[in-house]
């Protein structure tokens, strides 16, 4: 009888004992796999996180490069835009500052700076040289102060009359005139009347004495 339960406690033992390594070795495997697990995840973490990290500098490089493009293409329409605007005079502009220049040329005895300004018929028309030595001469000093300019201009794109005026100079000497030039800014059909035709010069101290006088009054044009 006690033999009998040696063997059967025997027994007994080594089924306990597989039991606990089917279960350890179960728990190895399990482990195991759970590493395997976690590692992988980790990996793919690890690559979404790359992916991700890619996606972000392409797509910040993208925008940097967008906003570098955008600004560079409205500077430069700016640029072009400001640059245009500021190089376009009107007629009635052109006609202030070629006056601006004929006294400038006066003052100086710069007789050729105010025939490039003169229309082709007039230069062929009229002595120039003399006519524009009278005109030095019919001022009384050098020139020394005068109103700003002030120009008009009327007509088509085709042929448009401009003009300008100082209503009122003064020279070193104290003498006082009135100054006003006509000039075609465009003209299709005959483009050598293009240019300054008519300057009109008042001595305004006299005919403030007087009320019309040769020596008051000197004309510049193509009828003379």
């Amino acid at each position: 009888m006690k033999k009998a339960l040696a063997i059967l406690l025997a027994l007994s033992l080594t089924a306990a004992l597989a039991a606990c390594g089917k279960q350890d070795e179960s728990s190895d495997k399990s482990d195991a796999a759970t590493t395997t697990t976690a590692a992988a995840n980790q990996q793919e973490s690890s690559g979404e996180d790359q992916t991700t990290t890619a996606t972000t500098t392409a797509a910040t490089d993208y925008t940097q490069d967008s906003k570098v493009s955008c600004t560079f293409l409205i500077s430069s329409c700016g640029t072009n835009r400001q640059h245009t605007e500021s190089e376009y005079i009107t007629p009635s502009q052109k006609a202030e500052n070629d006056l601006e220049k004929i006294l400038k040329s006066i003052n100086e005895h710069d007789s050729e700076s105010i025939k490039v300004l003169l229309s082709e018929t007039v230069r062929d028309s009229i002595d120039v040289d003399s006519e524009i030595n009278q005109m030095f001469e019919f001022f009384d000093g050098d020139i020394v102060s005068y109103d700003n300019p002030f120009g008009s201009a009327t007509g088509s794109s085709e042929k448009k009359d401009a003009g300008a005026k100082v209503q009122s100079l003064k020279t070193d000497k104290g003498t006082e005139y009135y100054i006003a030039i006509k000039e075609w800014y465009s003209y299709d059909e005959h483009p050598e009347q293009v240019g300054i035709y008519n300057i009109t010069v008042k001595n305004t101290s006299i005919l403030s004495s007087e009320l019309e006088s040769d020596n008051a009054v000197y004309r510049l044009n193509a009828d003379k």
